[in-house]
């Protein structure tokens, strides 16, 4: 396969990944709005998943003209999608190992019933899997690490400030802050805040080890090519 064969590949392969996550998303969203209601905007399960669904758009429409121009996607909308798989990679693992041991009878329904299907399961996985494999043709600088767990600040303090001041009550249980010992809501809200460190942390270094690759492949040595000429 010809380099220009290869990126075009990886392209059509991001942007079949990212229609798929907007479809998924936009089912996501209705089921989640007819159960929650307007009171869906206080997840951030939610804001993640509505989050992603409009990255992925701009995706597939940003990535549709790079292809026929031949030139790279904008470093925005690769920032973008770093952020929202951030995002949901955080929900995964949130739900995985603090919500679910919280209720383990929910097991079923937190990750494959409902909006919860799209919502906590499907489209972070594919999210994930994309961001890696396919959508590494440019670097991620170590300040795009920051935007890419900014929403997860943001979200927590609003949440903590929203409860302190009883407008609303979680909607996760580590947000009771009245109901439950403090020291359980900080302990609970660090694990998550170290959490979203160590995700964007982590995608970074596979994104960047990927796009290493992308570029020798891309753009072989003239060593690797007289060999390949042998």
């Amino acid at each position: 396969m010809s380099n220009n064969a290869y990126r075009k590949s990886k392209a059509i392969l991001a942007i079949i990944f990212n229609i798929s996550i907007v479809v998924l998303e936009i089912i996501g969203v209705v089921l989640s709005i007819k159960r929650h209601g307007l009171r869906a905007f206080q997840f951030y399960t939610e804001l993640s998943n509505y989050l992603t669904l409009f990255v992925s758009f701009l995706f597939v429409i940003s990535a549709n003209i790079s292809l026929m121009q031949c030139t790279p996607i904008p470093r925005i909308i690769s920032n973008l999608r770093f952020t929202c798989t951030t995002c949901l990679c955080i929900t995964f693992i949130v739900v995985l190992l603090i919500l679910i041991p919280m209720f383990p009878d929910t097991f079923t329904f937190m990750l494959f019933r409902d909006s919860n299907l799209y919502q906590h399961t499907l489209c972070p996985i594919l999210s994930f899997v994309s961001f890696i494999s396919f959508e590494n043709t440019q670097e991620l600088s170590k300040r795009s690490m920051f935007f890419a767990i900014l929403p997860t600040i943001i979200y927590g303090i609003t949440m903590l400030i929203l409860n302190f001041l009883r407008i609303i009550t979680g909607p996760y249980p580590f947000f009771y802050i009245y109901d439950i010992p403090w020291y359980s809501s900080t302990l609970i809200i660090s694990i998550i805040s170290l959490t979203a460190i160590f995700v964007a942390t982590t995608l970074r270094a596979i994104h960047n080890r990927n796009f290493a690759n992308y570029k020798t492949i891309r753009h072989p040595s003239p060593q690797s090519i007289s060999q390949e000429q042998l």
